[in-house]
């Protein structure tokens, strides 16, 4: 449930409460919250190294893809999750080579723009399983010749 905090500034209350809730500011490094970004901003950091190393094209599309995580509640959840789909359904494996996508960068974008607000993520995945499939045949198609 999202909960909204209202104060006014006009009061002494207002200014007094103002300055309580930006003195809680450093309890935030203790926060559940605060653990999880971390663990995921060194992975989001590691792909960009990896993607550096591997296919320099698709660095920039990975940078971008940090703006698919914002928000609270549910619509962080989301976006965290559809984040992690991208991820592990194309960049890991395509930097690992157990994926031949010549064009990550392309890949990626098209898996960005399949991301709808459904929770289930049906739009994500079967894009990703759709680039999956079509580099596989590419690599076959390659390999036959």
């Amino acid at each position: 449930m999202p909960v909204s905090i209202r104060f006014g500034n006009a009061s002494r209350w207002g200014i007094r409460r103002l300055r309580i809730e930006a003195g809680l500011r450093r309890w935030r490094l203790f926060s559940v919250r605060y653990a999880k970004e971390r663990v995921w901003v060194e992975r989001w950091l590691h792909m960009i190294d990896r993607s550096l190393t591997r296919q320099p094209a698709a660095t920039s599309t990975i940078v971008r893809t940090a703006t698919m995580v914002q928000g609270y509640g549910d619509a962080y959840r989301q976006g965290l999750a559809d984040w992690h789909a991208i991820i592990d359904g194309l960049v890991k494996p395509t930097l690992d080579e157990n994926l031949p996508l010549a064009d990550l960068a392309a890949a990626v974008a098209e898996a960005r723009a399949a991301v709808t607000p459904d929770p289930r993520q049906a739009a994500l995945k079967g894009t990703i399983a759709e680039i999956r499939a079509r580099a596989r045949e590419q690599r076959r198609v390659a390999n036959s010749e």
